[in-house]
Order: structure tokens, then sequence, then C-alpha cells
């Protein structure tokens, strides 16, 4: 019997986010845990494998998962044209439920999907490459309203095509088309008609998918130039602190720490040499202050995303390691060399660890030591392993290419 879960994010969600389904982009609070009572080990060859699918478009997205439906994006050639896919799934065995045509998508170097659709009340809610937003019935994949937010917001795309799984905060759909004025923009649930816009915030998109501090009611991301913190009913920008690698690329959704409505600890790291960086972002005489905490050069997660785990952060760097730091200095306690560049996620006591050579690795990562419990290979699927794992309702989700399995993993 599932659990309505009412902390952190899931009001956002309302009524819809069980205690161990995985509605958005990285988990119900955006952090990449489950709740999930996952086997602490797994045998030779890992967990059994429930079932495996092929779609007819290929993505790097991560799947949500309700329910007894599974949600995924992909993007094929459709008569020369490229387009972007949204396909339900049965969770029991992978079968087709519905397909539903986006629009066009992002065709250029990289040309998978990238967006993880948005479980809100009975739609669907995604960004694709090409700047659309776009709400689809998850009774029927039908497409309930699309905006061009290149088009109507002045947006602009930027070298590897907008990659971003939207946020939704009490109603509004978060976005960042990244134009003049509308760097960040909030849009009505029901009906896509804007709601508001980040005024004097003119900054491209970084690739990032945003979180919500509902402490103090903040949206966090990045921009191409800046880390910022906006008003989530307004779209005020409270505050902003230079953040810029020389790609201008910061894919990872920020990490809180911790948070109260006098502030909050958040890190974030954005790849290309430019470090794992620590802020406290507090409120002082009415006004909120940015404070670095520390920063760490050696953990540069480039797309693999930040993990809190028990006493420790982890995160990929982009040499080929796993880098396990102290949350209160900085400091790298140790790294897991034999997981080489991994997206991560957690469940109660252990790691889930994708790496891009092509295996999966459940760890158990102390503050002075790390275990490897269990390892499967992924032997299908075509061209760079960088889809997030998920877990929901005790089953582990592995996306590559165009296949998805799902292995057994309950304790």
């Amino acid at each position: 019997m599932r659990k309505v879960c009412v902390l952190g994010m899931v009001s956002v969600i309302a009524g819809l986010a069980f205690a161990t389904d995985w509605p958005q982009w990285r988990g119900v609070n955006r952090d990449g845990q489950s709740p999930d009572a996952i086997a602490l080990s797994w045998n030779k060859g890992g967990p059994k494998q429930l079932w495996r699918v092929s779609t007819s478009g290929a993505g790097y997205a991560s799947p949500v998962i309700v329910g007894d439906r599974v949600y995924i994006t992909a993007s094929k050639d459709s008569d020369g044209e490229w387009r972007g896919m949204l396909y339900a799934l049965n969770a029991k065995d992978g079968s087709l439920v519905w397909t539903c045509d986006y629009g066009p998508e992002w065709k250029k170097s990289y040309e998978f999907a990238r967006t993880s659709p948005t479980v809100y009340g009975d739609n669907l809610y995604l960004f694709g490459g090409m700047g659309q937003l776009v709400c689809v019935s998850r009774k029927d994949g039908k497409i309930v309203w699309s905006v061009d937010t290149i088009k109507e917001f002045g947006g602009q795309n930027i070298v590897w095509g907008l990659a971003e799984s939207p946020l939704i905060v009490d109603g509004k759909v978060i976005c960042q088309p990244g134009g003049t004025d509308t760097s960040v923009v909030a849009v009505d649930a029901k009906t896509g008609k804007m709601i508001w816009k980040s005024k004097g915030l003119s900054d491209t998109s970084s690739y990032c998918s945003p979180i919500f501090v509902a402490e103090v009611n903040q949206i966090v991301t990045h921009t191409k130039e800046s880390l910022v913190g906006l008003d989530a009913s307004t779209g005020a920008v409270l505050w902003k602190t230079p953040h810029k690698n020389f790609r201008a690329i910061h894919p990872n959704t920020p990490l809180i720490l911790k948070a109260d409505k006098q502030g909050y600890t958040v890190v974030v790291a954005s790849g290309y040499k430019y470090k794992m960086e620590c802020y406290k972002i507090s409120l002082k005489d009415g006004k909120w202050d940015v404070a670095k905490v520390w920063e760490q050069p050696e953990a540069d997660v480039h797309h693999h995303g930040l993990l809190k785990f028990g006493e420790v952060i982890v995160g990929a760097a982009s040499k080929g390691t796993l880098c396990v730091i102290s949350p209160d200095d900085g400091k790298v306690l140790y790294k897991v060399e034999e997981v080489q560049t991994p997206s991560i996620m957690a469940a109660p006591g252990r790691v889930i660890a994708y790496s891009e050579k092509g295996d999966v690795f459940l760890l158990d990562l102390q503050k002075d030591k790390y275990t490897i419990c269990g390892k499967l290979p992924v032997d299908y699927g075509e061209k760079q392993h960088w889809a997030h794992p998920v877990i929901a309702n005790g089953v582990l989700y592995i996306r590559h290419g165009k296949e998805l399995a799902a292995y057994a993993v309950m304790k």
C-alpha cells in the first residue's frame, strides 16, 4: 500500500506523488533520492530483469513513474524532420499505452531527447530541445496546450539545444527560455499563459532544471552567467552570484543541503574544470546575502548529478572517478576509481551509479570507506550512457538510447 508523502516538493505535486513514485526529474524532491527499501546487495550479474522494451525513438532523458504508468521522451527522424515523442508505458510489463508527437526536436550534435516530463494533476509537462513547452493529457496522450517559448517569450536556443525538465510550483510551470527579461518564466499549468517573467535577468539558459526551496519560497537555478534565486510567486530576482565556466554549461540541478525560513545551503557543480562550490544563502537586514562556504576543484561534475548521502556528498568528476566529499569543508574524502563518470541516485543505505562505461553499480559509501555491493552490465542500447537511473515502486529503471529496462530491486 502506498502512502501519500507530504514533505518538500510533494506539496507542489498535489495528490499524485506517492512515497514510491518518481513524478519528475531527479525524483519527488529533485534531489535524486528514492524512499524505497531496496536490497542491499545484488547477486552476480545484477538484479532480475523484469522487462525490456525498445521505443521508436531514442533519448538521454530519464523516465518518470506515477502509479502503474512509466512516461519517457525520445526523438526520431520522421520523413526528414526530427520529432519529439512522449511514450506512456505499462509499468507491469513495459507495453505501450499511448504515444504523443510533441513537436520538432533538436537534431544537431547529441540529437537524443533530453527532457524528462513532470507529472502534475491529470497532465504531463515537458520542455523540448527547440523550446516548446508542452502540456499533455495523461489519460490519452493528447496535447492540451503548447507554447513556442522562443517565439512567444523571445527565448534563445543554445549550443546543444535547450535541455530542461520543467518545475511546477503552486500551479505554475517554470522554465528557462533565456530571453531579454524572460530568462526564467512561469506559465499557468492549465492554460500555458504567462504569469510572471524574471525582469532584469536577461541571460540565456544553461541546461539546468531548477529546484524549489519551499522554506523560503525560492526557485534556484543556473543561467549562462550566474547562480540565481527567484521569488517563486513573482519571479523577482532575490539574489545572484557569478557562476560561469568556459562553455557556459551548468546542467546539474542545485543540491539543497539544509533550509529553514532564514536561509539555506546550496551546493553546485558545472564541469569543465569549474569546480564544485557551496554557498550559504541567508536573510540579513531584509535582503538575501550570498556567501561562499567552500569550493572543490577536483569535483567538476559535468551532467551526472549531485547527491547527499548520509554524511557525504557524492559527485562524478569529469576526469572519470566518483568523488566522495565532506559537506562541511568540501574536502575530497576518497575516490571510487572503479566507477567511471556515473550518473547517480540513492535509496536508503545505497547509491546507484550508472557509469558512462556501461555498468550500474550498487554502492555503500561511508565517510571513511566504500563497498561495491553489486554490478549490472548494460549491454543493450546505443551511444552514450547518459540517462540517470531511477527507482520507483521497488523497480530500478535503466535507459540507454532506444532501450528501457526494468529490474526488481525491492528488499
